[in-house]
């Protein structure tokens, strides 16, 4: 008997934390708060965004208000990015509108289990970081990472939310650290560490540390959610008062929403933890009015399958069996195997206890074509995996080789710098060389001209000086050969005068 009562917690056990992922609300990401203008053609684009959602925060998440108001940001954002010539902060509206619109249709599609939230996701990543708004952006990886949780891809979960811890750090943004711890402490309490998820959840609370009726909507839902996860938590380790009084916290503070289904999914745990403390009739009541509140299938879903729980436990097979028929026609009308096969094996449990025996053979059937079809799933969503590990690997590696090519780019264009540069220098030095090497010839050629000049000077006064010594000397050798003559021939003169 313990491995069904063990099937039977783990189906509560999934109906329970199915309200973490059940709603978000738009004032997560923001641009501003200004009284809503309705229709009005007179306002610019920017006032039009913050009219429109300032009226958002107003709205309970992904409810038709909400998502239609969400729808005319689009057509907004989409022209106004078109512009040129934008000023920077006008730009940063129309960017942070667009991540605030792919946030709410990527958390809209986490909550309706569509495979196509992280590429929504990444899409309001992109735009708010473009933004700059790292706090909004941060948000958002939060906010895929939750996707990644619901269907246990572990490792991208953590990837995710320890991403958005390090900006969230970095800038000391409270808020945005009680949402992780938040998130953080509902995975633990996935991956059936109930303790650990305790602690990250208390860690939460401090920044809502006022009175409900101060709080926004928003914030109203997410201590709530803590207190309905740390419930869960106390649940699980059996300590039910606790789990009453959480339960009982977060049901008095979502009242003050006007949010039927998440009231409607605290009165499910209500119900649940009633029970459990062996008061059956309150746990009725609280089952009564969670389907009164009760407005979509999901829900509905939930509901009449914890109701069957509650009755299968209380020995009240009869009834255990019709409300877990209403649970499963629901589920198998929106291909929930997993509620699915806890359903069929409480269904099949709980017709062998009231005698119907081709009911229970045929849920016996129906048991093992859904664990074949989940193991299948299973295989697709491995594959999935695969393929989105394999894409990110491929991007990462198309980036790393793109940084390495405008790396060597830029090596390249400083090497051709630096040869240029060098190049000159090589070219302004052979200059300067060739006009020293000029300069030193050219005093060369002048100073030999110089002496040379000096030398032809000196010769020629050399010249001139013999010359005029030579004449000289001839002058006097003329003089004294005439003197000679002359005194020669005087005798001769004198002897013939005598005769």
């Amino acid at each position: 008997m313990k491995p069904v009562m063990s099937e039977i917690t783990r189906l509560a056990s999934l109906l329970a934390l199915l309200f973490a992922f059940s709603i978000s609300y738009s004032q997560d990401i923001t641009i501003g708060s200004q009284k809503p203008i309705q229709g009005s053609h007179t306002v610019n684009d920017t006032v039009r965004l913050n009219s429109i959602i300032a009226a958002m925060d107003k709205t309970v998440g992904f409810s038709k208000e909400c998502m239609a108001l969400n729808n005319q940001l689009l057509p907004i954002f989409t022209k106004g990015l078109k512009l040129k010539n934008l000023h920077p902060k006008v730009k940063n509206k129309y960017l942070h509108a667009a991540g605030a619109y792919y946030y709410n249709i990527a958390k809209k599609e986490t909550n309706d289990g569509d495979d196509k939230a992280p590429v929504h996701f990444d899409e309001a990543i992109k735009y708010l970081k473009a933004s700059k708004d790292y706090n909004a952006m941060s948000q958002a990886l939060v906010g895929k990472g939750t996707y990644y949780r619901r269907i246990a891809d572990w490792p991208n979960t953590f990837k995710c939310f320890f991403a958005a811890l390090k900006y969230y750090e970095s800038a000391q943004y409270e808020s945005g650290l009680s949402t992780l711890n938040m998130e953080l402490g509902t995975t633990a309490i996935m991956q059936r560490d109930y303790a650990k998820g305790i602690v990250y959840l208390k860690k939460a609370l401090p920044y809502y540390d006022k009175p409900p009726a101060n709080l926004t909507i928003g914030d109203r839902h997410e201590i709530a959610v803590i207190h309905n996860n740390i419930g869960s938590a106390y649940t699980h380790l059996k300590n039910y008062p606790e789990a009453h009084k959480c339960y009982l916290k977060a049901y008095e503070i979502i009242k003050m929403n006007n949010d039927p289904r998440s009231e409607s999914s605290i009165l499910v745990q209500l119900a649940n933890s009633s029970n459990d403390l062996g008061n059956a009739a309150e746990a009725q009541d609280y089952f009564k009015k969670a389907l009164a509140l009760s407005k979509d299938e999901i829900s509905k879903m939930d509901i009449y399958g914890n109701a069957a729980v509650i009755s299968y436990k209380s020995k009240n097979y009869p009834q255990a069996a019709e409300y877990g028929e209403l649970s499963y026609a629901i589920g198998k009308k929106l291909r929930d195997l997993r509620a699915m096969a806890g359903l069929s094996k409480l269904l099949y449990l709980a017709y062998k206890k009231t005698g119907q025996y081709d009911k229970a053979l045929k849920m016996h059937e129906d048991l093992v074509t859904i664990k074949d079809s989940t193991s299948l799933e299973s295989s697709k969503n491995e594959f999935a995996q695969q393929q989105l590990k394999y894409d990110f690997e491929k991007k990462e590696l198309q980036q790393k080789i793109l940084q390495q090519k405008e790396l060597t780019a830029v090596e390249l264009d400083r090497e051709k710098k630096v040869s240029s540069i060098r190049l000159a220098s090589q070219k302004k030095t052979a200059r300067e060389k060739s006009k020293s090497r000029l300069a030193q010839q050219q005093l060369k050629y002048d100073f030999e001209r110089k002496e040379m000049k000096q030398k032809l000077i000196a010769e020629k006064k050399a010249a001139a000086k013999n010359n005029w010594l030579i004449g000289l000397s001839g002058i006097l050798l003329a003089l004294i050969l005439g003197v000679y003559f002359y005194y020669r021939n005087q005798p001769a003169e004198a002897g013939d005068s005598c005769t």
